[in-house]
This record gives C-alpha cells, sequence and structure tokens, in this order.
C-alpha cells in the first residue's frame, strides 16, 4: 500500500483466495478468509487506485460467490496516508 506494491500483492492473494472455494475448511464463512477479504473489501472503495486490482477483487468475490457490498471492509486504510506519485497503485 505504501510502497507500490498492490500491483502485484492483490493478483496474488486473489489466486491463493480463489482456491478456498473448493475447499470445505476455507470457503467462506470461514473467519480467516472473511477477514482478508475485508481487507481486500476495504481497499476496493479507494480513490484512484488502478481498476485493474479493484477488478481483481471483484473477481475473487465472484468466484467465491461473495458479494462484495456483504463483506465487513476494513478501515484500516482509511487513516494511512499514502504518496500517490511516484506509485504504481495509483492513477
Amino acid at each position: 500500500y505504501d510502497r507500490g506494491r498492490l500491483i502485484a500483492i492483490v493478483p496474488f492473494v486473489a489466486k491463493v483466495l480463489e482456491s478456498c472455494a473448493n475447499s470445505r475448511i476455507f470457503a467462506p464463512p470461514n473467519p480467516w478468509t472473511m477477514h482478508v477479504l475485508g481487507i481486500l473489501a476495504g481497499l476496493h472503495p479507494l480513490n484512484d487506485l488502478k481498476l485493474n486490482i479493484k477488478f481483481e477483487i471483484e473477481v475473487l468475490c465472484k468466484n467465491l460467490n461473495t458479494d462484495i457490498k456483504d463483506l465487513r471492509a476494513s478501515t484500516v486504510f482509511e487513516q494511512r496516508p499514502v504518496k500517490k506519485e511516484g506509485n504504481n497503485d495509483w492513477t
């Protein structure tokens, strides 16, 4: 988030979490999975976040049969300052 690495991290996390859809243990509503989805849901509404990051989050929610609006979005990013100039995550 601070260093412009979401462009690589979010697709990686999304691919790992997609396998949870077929799991009896890690499929939603598993608390661990829901917490990670909540962190991603907290990123989704941020202004100026690159569209491909938002798209990865939306596709993940679709693959997990979860609506992003139903997730409890994390507020951890709301109060963290970010330098958007020269950061690959922001338009």
